[in-house]
Order: structure tokens, then sequence, then C-alpha cells
């Protein structure tokens, strides 16, 4: 790569970082020029994944409902701004793929009682909020694999919650 194109790369994630933080303070405008300069990847990501383009093209948009959602969660010393958008697209995609296909659905509050604080925050954080293992740990002050043993058993004990059929 030459010098003008590590420039190029470093100026575009710096415009991108300020669109994030736009959005994450609600400008309506920064989310819209974030949308137009991303969604063709973010969309490209999901029907390489799902192959389907209907339900592509609703997973691009629950991700952009997301990013919407939770800009004040980015953190630019972490993550890249493309980093941490393929990383909710992934989550995204990912989940479909593990749900049949159906939309993000909420969990019952009640299966989540079983959990210990720490699974339920290390979920929370991971998918809710759409922060990795390491920006989890951080956040709670533990160590990472701490989190991501927490993330593994929560998931676990919530798929020993659910009816056979439908895990």
């Amino acid at each position: 790569m030459n010098q003008k194109h590590l420039q190029s790369a470093a100026d575009q994630s710096e415009s991108l970082v300020a669109l994030v933080q736009g959005t994450a303070h609600g400008d309506r405008n920064s989310f819209a020029e974030l949308y137009r300069r991303t969604a063709h990847r973010v969309h490209g990501l999901t029907l390489h994944l799902l192959v389907d383009r209907k339900v592509s093209e609703d997973t691009t948009l629950e991700v952009f409902q997301t990013v919407w959602e939770r800009a004040a969660t980015f953190d630019p010393a972490s993550d890249s701004p493309m980093t941490w958008l393929m990383s909710i697209t992934h989550r995204a995609a990912a989940h479909r793929l593990r749900t049949g296909n159906r939309p993000v659905e909420h969990s019952e509050p009640a299966c989540l009682d079983q959990l210990t604080g720490l699974q339920r925050e290390a979920l929370s954080l991971t998918f809710s909020e759409c922060l990795t293992c390491g920006q989890a740990a951080k956040r709670l002050h533990v160590p990472q694999p701490v989190i991501r043993a927490s993330v593994r058993s929560g998931l676990q004990q919530l798929k020993n919650t659910l009816p056979k059929g439908e895990s």
C-alpha cells in the first residue's frame, strides 16, 4: 500500500468516527451520512451470510436500528467504526441464522432470573449493547476470560431453560 492510500483510509475512519459520534448525540444528518457511506458494506455482509435478499435487507435495517440506538457505546479507542459496524452486522446475521431467519425477539425477563448477576451483565453488554468481550471486561472491571466464560455459561443455562425444540 502506498502512503496516499493509508492516509485516505485514516481520513475515512476519522470521518466515520465523527458520524458515529454525531449519531450518538441524535444527529439525524450524521446517521443519514453514516448509512449512505456504509449500508452497501453492511448489506453485502448480510447477503453473503444469509443468501436470501429479503432477509438480508431486513437484517440490514435492524443493524442500522441498533446503530442508532447504541451509537453511544462506540469507543474509537477500542475499535474502528467499520470493525464496530461489521461486528453488529455479523451478530445480527448470526442471530437470524440461529433463529431460522426470524426477526430479533426480546427475551422474556423470567428466564434471566436464573442467571448470576455477572452472566446477566455479560450477556446484556455483549448482545444488547453489541460490545466485544474485551470491552465488556473493561466496563465491568473483570478479566476478559471471566466475561467469555460468563457469556458461554449464561447462554448454555438459557438454552437449558427452553422447552425442547425451541433452542
